[in-house]
């Protein structure tokens, strides 16, 4: 790699890496108070976007990571308990598009997939969170708790199929949209 390729990396990393964990920051932080639905989802597929738009800048093996870690830096800077959870949520979303983009390289099929796996991130993550946060009972607690919802409520006892398939149809709605998003940024991108 040359000296001018090194310099093209560091700063195309950081710059894009910068915004991602400004915007983690500002509207990840005001999104998670605010009790917005889909959150987590939002911001993944917005890192998502940022990841495949600085690749564009930057088709180096390893550059994802490097954008990763500055947002990383920068979340743990933004206030909430939730920075150490979502700072890992970033580096799992950096290490995941990493991948994708370096198998299937700079282009929309690449972008789309980055971008919609990201924003499925969340998905095991509450899972092994949850798990390391409270213990493998938690798990029992939340389906002790949906089946006493149930009861008081009169629905279906398989209605918790039902909205375990409405969280992940939203993970895959908003992954998809940030998707073509990407797509769209790629392709504008190449033109000029």
């Amino acid at each position: 790699m040359h000296k001018t390729d090194k310099v093209r990396l560091l700063v195309f990393t950081t710059v894009f890496g910068a915004l991602w964990g400004i915007v983690e920051m500002l509207a990840g932080t005001w999104l998670h108070m605010m009790k917005f639905p889909f959150t987590s989802t939002l911001m993944a597929a917005a890192g998502g976007v940022i990841l495949c738009v600085e690749r564009s800048y930057t088709p180096v093996r390893g550059a994802a990571l490097y954008t990763g870690l500055t947002a990383v830096c920068f979340k743990l800077l933004s206030p909430g308990a939730s920075s150490i959870g979502s700072a890992i949520g970033i580096a799992i979303e950096a290490a995941m598009a990493e991948a994708v983009l370096t198998l299937l390289g700079v282009n929309s099929l690449s972008f789309f997939v980055t971008v919609l796996l990201v924003s499925l991130e969340g998905i095991p993550h509450f899972f092994v969170s949850g798990w390391l946060l409270y213990g493998r009972g938690i798990f029992d607690a939340y389906l002790k708790v949906a089946k006493q919802m149930q009861g008081f409520f009169g629905v279906n006892p398989d209605f918790w199929k039902q909205i375990a398939a409405l969280w992940v149809g939203g993970h895959l709605l908003i992954g998809a949209l940030f998707g073509l998003i990407a797509v769209r940024a790629g392709k504008y991108l190449r033109k000029i």
